[in-house]
């Protein structure tokens, strides 16, 4: 009558897990100092997604599901708890995606969107720092400007921006950190 299912592979659960328990999901989930979470119930490492260049993972607990920062879970068990109720998980050479503990420390958002989308790191940008100088540099030596030999617009075509942002790069309101 019933067919008895054979040779199913499951994966099997290492001696030791690595990591340590998530705090408030003890017993349900663990966390190892790379960012990996091990799931109990599923015996192997889950998976996370991307939202908006952060890494983050759906937990669950009592039926209950919710998202954590990959990067706040790790500062959480193996730093301290939040210090402050504003604070994130700040990546410390600028890559989202490598949630170790040296990475991370604590930061407020606005230190962290100020590092991180400035010039190049700025993933909309169109200029590279080389550009900014170059239209910077045209403009001290008197090339670019009202009745110059290139006005604003024609400096903006010849980059692909548009004549305020030329403006805003020669009086240095963007690209500050040049």
């Amino acid at each position: 009558m019933y067919k008895r299912r054979r040779n199913i592979k499951r994966p099997r659960p290492p001696k030791v897990i690595p990591g340590k328990d998530i705090q408030g999901f003890e017993g349900i989930y663990r966390i190892t100092p790379d960012g990996k979470i091990w799931s109990y119930k599923l015996n192997d490492f889950r998976a996370t997604c991307d939202h908006g260049g952060v890494e983050y993972i759906q937990l669950h607990k009592d039926k209950v599901k919710t998202w954590h920062s990959v990067g706040v879970l790790v500062l959480e068990a193996y730093v301290c708890k939040r210090p402050f109720p504003e604070a994130v998980a700040m990546h410390i050479d600028g890559k989202p995606f490598h949630n170790t503990v040296d990475n991370l420390k604590w930061s407020t958002n606005q230190k962290v969107m100020s590092r991180t989308m400035r010039g190049e790191n700025n993933n909309k940008t169109i200029l590279k720092d080389e550009d900014v100088l170059k239209i910077r540099t045209m403009y001290a030596e008197g090339i670019v400007g009202r009745g110059k030999q290139y006005s604003l617009a024609e400096t903006g075509k010849m980059f692909g921006i548009s004549r305020p942002s030329v403006w805003r790069i020669i009086h240095r309101y963007t690209w500050t950190h040049i």
